[in-house]
């Protein structure tokens, strides 16, 4: 941290340092400085159309379905068809509860979904989002995500959530500590997401964020 830093500091108007350090900053769970430079970054290097997409994931990140759905809305009506553009309409419409719509991402001739398993194993991801809690269906769900997060049908960080959502913290925890800890792939920003909050005010957490390396560096960074 101390490197970028420094080198924001010396060249502040430098976007693409920006970009990098919110990077970091969400990695390690400051959610509200890393919003606050990627915008920046976007600002410094307003025709870069991928800085212009880290904010939009930025906002989904902490949940602003209104603001993301904005810029979302502006962005398609240039590039309708971007695939990157298709990522952040997609995973808008799950966590924003418009489960018809994903479902219609899904099938669409842009959707970055290739496989048939995998399509399908993201149709009951989003079945699963929008039952009941508590309900049956939600319920037997359980097993059928369980086994699309372990195939890769679902990607790790989206299974990490979901289970969140769902409640399944066991399930959450294990994928953490497999995926996090044990083959250290990568993507904790994740946890930090309003999605994961379930997770973070479970006493398993901080076990979590210790062996990954993050409760050291919140110590040092009082």
């Amino acid at each position: 941290e101390g490197i970028l830093l420094r080198a924001v500091e010396r060249d502040d108007r430098n976007a693409d340092l920006n970009e990098r350090y919110a990077a970091f900053l969400f990695e390690v769970g400051r959610s509200g400085e890393a919003i606050a430079r990627a915008r920046n970054a976007s600002t410094l290097d307003p025709l870069s159309l991928t800085k212009r997409y880290t904010v939009i994931g930025s906002l989904l990140h902490m949940s602003d379905a209104d603001g993301a759905r904005d810029l979302i809305e502006r962005e398609a009506r240039q590039f309708p068809t971007d695939p990157d553009l298709w990522a952040l309409r997609f995973r808008h419409a799950q966590w924003d509860g418009a489960a018809n719509e994903a479902v219609a991402l899904i099938d669409a001739p842009e959707s970055q979904i290739r496989s048939v398993r995998a399509r399908q194993c993201w149709r009951d991801a989003i079945a699963a989002a929008d039952s009941a809690p508590q309900s049956p269906a939600r319920d037997a769900s359980l097993p059928r995500i369980v086994e699309c997060s372990r195939s890769g049908d679902l990607p790790a960080g989206q299974s990490l959530v979901l289970f969140s959502r769902l409640g399944a913290l066991d399930e959450a925890f294990a994928l953490a500590q497999t995926h996090f800890v044990d083959e250290q792939r990568g993507g904790e920003d994740v946890l930090f997401s309003e999605a994961a909050r379930p997770m973070r005010v479970d006493p398993r957490f901080m076990a979590l964020t210790r062996e990954i390396g993050l409760l050291g560096y919140w110590r040092l960074s009082d």
